[in-house]
């Protein structure tokens, strides 16, 4: 696992406002592209992403939005490397974890934290994996 990146977006998620962050959406840009969004600060401009929707702010050179739904304000995330890695495969190639764990870390369900997740419960859950090395057994 690549724990240095994974602290890094937790490190992120912490600062990140709550009207910017739904656990539920990979990414959806609103009224504001969105690096614009970030620059609004609190101002609800209908641009939200998730953890995985937020990581080409925190890794530039790895990661980039992509649409892939013409006419859908939806975006998916796409390694800059590798055009068919996109979402969960993307984030398991970014932090260097197995499809599952990406799954566990990052998926409301899998996650057991829920769709209405906080951008800081969401990196307090990340920096308990890097912590445990994994998943908990029990998972």
């Amino acid at each position: 696992m690549n724990a240095t990146r994974l602290l890094k977006l937790a490190d992120f998620l912490d600062q990140l406002p709550r009207q910017k962050f739904d656990f539920a959406r990979i990414a959806h840009e609103g009224h504001k592209s969105m690096r614009d969004a970030l620059k609004a600060g609190k101002h609800r401009c209908g641009t939200v992403a998730c953890a995985i929707g937020w990581t080409p702010v925190v890794f530039p050179r790895l990661v980039r939005w992509v649409t892939l739904n013409i006419g859908s304000r939806d975006l998916d995330v796409c390694l800059r490397s590798d055009d068919d890695s996109i979402d969960f495969d993307a984030a398991a190639q970014i932090f260097d974890i197995e499809y599952d764990d990406a799954c566990f870390l990052f998926d409301p369900g899998d996650s057991r934290l829920g769709d209405g997740a906080t951008p800081k419960q969401v990196a307090k859950h990340i920096r308990k994996f890097v912590k445990r090395g994994g998943q908990p057994t029990d998972a």
